[in-house]
């Protein structure tokens, strides 16, 4: 590998996936590190490679070794399947079990090629009870999209599977406003079943319990007839606590106080745009708490800024508010909306949920979660603007999309933002968003088509593409 080069490596929930950081330059070998069989037990591996001829111009090989300083052994991984899609190869194979310590992995291919992908999956140990779920899943916001003197009726995504038979099922959902302050509920190709508040849930097995919470988890006493196979749960994030350097939403009024949406942290890690932030102060034996979505982030001052506050500033000592009679002062607790995706266990009775302060699920949360809300989800499949080519009876979707149409029955968005779900095993990436303004006919028989992106023609009715990351 060149010096120019360098791997990316995430480890999800089931999967490791590396891809090159920089692809336009591409190399002949790239090899795993030495992964502990204790921990990663890989029984799966997928592949995609660019700008090849055929698939026998790439080589996967894998050893096992009690020892990382023992000899070399490589042996040669013949694929599964593998599929040509003009010049970019996908192909899976199975890697045998073993009773070794360490197990590594390396694929080779031509110098011209371009390694988009290099994926590991690996079985949940054996020490993992039964009635626990997936664990969290990651989730990706984007930053706002503006839609002024647009007219988006579709958001698409380019998926690429990485297996046969792809078990995630991904959820992309939308969000608009038309105010710059006040955001529609989240909408996508998931359907909501259930909808648990923190008034459902407690600390103890009281008989009518909807949650029971313990430090790490909480359990989902009573489930829906109704099935489901997708769980999110928002809580408040004690992990990353943050507080203010100076008063935030300060104000000689209430109406003053709410205007001042900018404030000043002591540490911006962990937020993005889209999280939903809390503040809370204790004044005497009133509490107090307001929340709002960040719609902006400045690392380098320590500076948020909120579409809007939605609860209760308290009154309280000008001393405490730089002079003003409204504040929350830097005594505050600051805390971040935190959520997570599991799969249902699909099933009557009890199902444990454990919460995890790192995507590897490496380290359980050691508090008893504040619950904001619970909701059971039903994935559903989304528009499909284009199938791959595959011998499969159910073709996997390569172009998958969700409507619009609903942000303009009442009003006109200004900006739309988007989240991913990426699921619990890893098997689907997503390479390119786009959004498409849609483009009413100017006469009846007009057949003029569209461009998605260089070679791919879609339908007229889908409207001029916008491409997006």
């Amino acid at each position: 590998m060149t010096k120019s080069q360098r791997f990316i490596c995430t480890i999800l929930a089931g999967s490791i996936s590396c891809f090159l950081a920089a692809s336009s330059v591409s190399a002949h070998t790239y090899t795993t590190p030495h992964l502990a069989t204790s921990t990663y037990q890989i029984h799966k591996i997928a592949w995609i490679v660019q700008q090849v001829a055929d698939s026998a111009s790439v080589q996967v090989s894998y050893q096992t070794k009690v020892d990382p300083t023992d000899p070399d052994a490589w042996v040669i991984v013949g694929p599964d399947d593998c599929t040509l899609d003009g010049t970019t190869l996908t192909c899976t194979a199975t890697i045998p079990t073993t009773d070794d310590t360490y197990l590594q992995l390396k694929i080779d291919y031509p110098d011209e090629a371009v390694l988009q992908t290099f994926n590991l999956n690996y079985s949940t140990p054996s020490t993992v009870t039964s009635d626990t779920p997936a664990a969290t899943s990651k989730l990706y916001y984007s930053d706002f999209k503006d839609l002024t003197d647009l007219q988006a009726d579709k958001l698409s995504w380019k998926q690429v599977s990485l297996t046969d038979t792809p078990a995630d099922r991904l959820i992309v959902q939308t969000r608009a406003t038309a105010d710059g302050h006040t955001w529609t509920d989240w909408q996508g190709n998931a359907t909501l079943i259930a909808d648990y508040s923190a008034a459902d849930a407690t600390t103890s097995a009281t008989p009518g319990t909807s949650i029971w919470l313990a430090p790490g988890s909480l359990t989902l006493a009573t489930l829906p007839e109704q099935d489901f196979d997708q769980v999110l749960v928002s809580y408040l994030d004690e992990h990353h606590l943050y507080t203010l350097t100076q008063p935030a939403a300060t104000g000689d009024d209430e109406a003053e106080a709410f205007a001042h949406t900018s404030f000043y942290l002591n540490t911006l890690e962990g937020l993005h745009l889209g999280d939903t932030l809390q503040l809370r102060e204790q004044i005497g034996l009133s509490t107090y708490t307001a929340r709002g979505i960040i719609t902006d982030l400045k690392d380098s001052d320590g500076l948020v800024t909120l579409s809007g506050f939605q609860g209760a500033i308290p009154s309280q000592a000008p001393s405490n508010c730089d002079g003003h009679s409204f504040c929350f002062s830097t005594s505050s607790l600051i805390q971040r909306i935190d959520q997570a995706l599991f799969a249902s266990a699909q099933a009557t009775g009890a199902a444990q949920l454990r919460l995890y302060t790192d995507e590897a699920h490496t380290t359980p949360v050691s508090y008893t979660p504040q619950l904001d809300s619970v909701q059971l989800w039903q994935a559903s499949a989304p528009d499909c603007l284009e199938y791959a080519a595959t011998d499969s009876p159910t073709p996997f979707c390569k172009t998958a999309a969700v409507s619009l149409r609903s942000y303009y029955n009442n009003s006109t968005p200004q900006a739309l933002q988007y989240r991913i779900f990426y699921g619990h095993t890893g098997d689907i990436i997503i390479s390119d968003v786009f959004l498409h303004e849609y483009q009413a006919p100017t006469t009846p028989d007009t057949t003029a088509t569209f461009r998605l992106r260089a070679g791919k023609i879609i339908d007229e009715t889908l409207g001029r593409a916008i491409y997006w990351r």
